[in-house]
């Protein structure tokens, strides 16, 4: 019942701004996966930078490796969501740069 009133509300709002709404989730999950893409292959390209100056046999080499590699990957997520102009990225880079988010 919730969903037939949730579409016939939509179905009321008009096909133009339901394509203009999907637009923009198409555009943001794109963009997401890109910056996913690139976090990936950074923190993996990372892990194999790091292996031969770390000793990967014991705990601690193995924890600094992955905290190197998990750190590479967030900040190159973080610069590629921000540079395609993603609000999730923005919102956390001004968080970081100024300890509270702007707001929009």
């Amino acid at each position: 019942m919730r969903y037939q009133l949730a579409k016939s509300d939509l179905d009321s709002l008009g096909k133009h701004y339901l394509q203009a709404f999907d637009h923009q989730i198409i555009s943001s999950l794109f963009k997401i996966i890109l910056a996913s893409c690139f976090m990936g292959a950074a923190g993996y390209g990372t892990l194999y930078a790091v292996a031969p100056f770390v000793n990967t046999h014991t705990g601690l080499g193995l924890l600094i490796q992955a905290a190197l590699a998990g750190l590479v990957a967030v900040v190159v997520f973080l610069v590629f969501a921000a540079y395609l102009s993603l609000p999730q990225g923005k919102k956390l880079l001004s968080f970081l740069n100024y300890g509270h988010p702007k707001s929009d």
